[in-house]
């Protein structure tokens, strides 16, 4: 491959077509004798051309090539800088269409039903006394049982002013009430209902009664066990000897 060597001329701006041509010369026989400087021909270009109001053949820069000269004219130089500013010849950057994510879903395992029974809900488990129905024979009959879970819980057929609903002809619009005590108890009170409310197959007394774990209730013709959620240890017999009298 030939050297390619492009001299320097300085200060073009201020120096004449002939003596630029003299100067060019010169260098280009200095290169063919191996004495150029470095600083005349490093970084080869013609510096202060931009102000030169040159006819379109003129001669502004010399390069070497094979021993021979070839000079460039200004326009080939315009249009070399036209076609690099103009943005219809700039090369463009390839797109490429970035690859798709693929986001990979968990691995679910199938659900298994389990036999265990669900909760009961809160309200239920908080109750420490329930009402549960029985039948006629006294069996426990298969619904759900009552739970005492309020302050005071009304019964009856009339859904305003009762809180537990209780559907029977025998049942009273407001028939009886149940009130939490103080101290933890029960305390059942009849609402002059026309069916009445027993305990243990007797009329409540007006005042109410104090419901122990295990009495029977009945509601009219309803009938249920009074059930506390931890009952009480069994009661030890006591045993008292009489002694006849003389």
């Amino acid at each position: 491959m030939p050297l390619r060597i492009t001299p320097i001329v300085f200060a073009a701006e201020t120096k004449s077509l002939a003596a630029i041509s003299r100067e060019v010369k010169d260098l280009a026989g200095r290169a063919k004798t191996k004495k150029l400087k470095p600083a005349e021909f490093e970084g080869g270009i013609l510096e202060g051309l931009d102000g030169l109001a040159l006819a379109d053949e003129a001669e502004i820069a010399a390069i070497l090539l094979g021993g021979r000269f070839r000079f460039r004219s200004l326009r080939v130089m315009q249009e070399e800088r036209r076609v690099q500013n103009d943005p219809l010849t700039q090369s463009l950057e390839a797109f490429t269409e970035p690859a798709p994510v693929v986001v990979k879903e968990k691995s679910r395992k199938p659900r298994t039903k389990s036999n265990k029974p669900k909760a009961a809900k809160t309200s239920e488990q908080e109750a420490a006394a329930s009402l549960v129905r029985l039948q006629s024979d006294g069996q426990v009959a298969a619904v759900p049982p009552l739970q005492l879970n309020a302050d005071e819980i009304v019964f009856g057929t009339d859904p305003v002013q009762c809180t537990q609903i209780l559907d029977d002809p025998s049942i009273s619009s407001v028939h009886a009430r149940i009130r939490a005590t103080e101290d933890g108890g029960y305390l059942l009170m009849d609402a002059q209902s026309l069916a009445g409310t027993w305990v243990n197959y007797e009329p409540i007394p007006r005042e109410g009664y104090r419901l122990m774990h295990g009495d029977m209730v009945n509601f009219g013709q309803l009938k249920y066990r009074f059930m506390l959620r931890t009952p009480p240890p069994p009661r030890t017999p006591r045993i008292t000897l009489v002694t006849p009298e003389d």
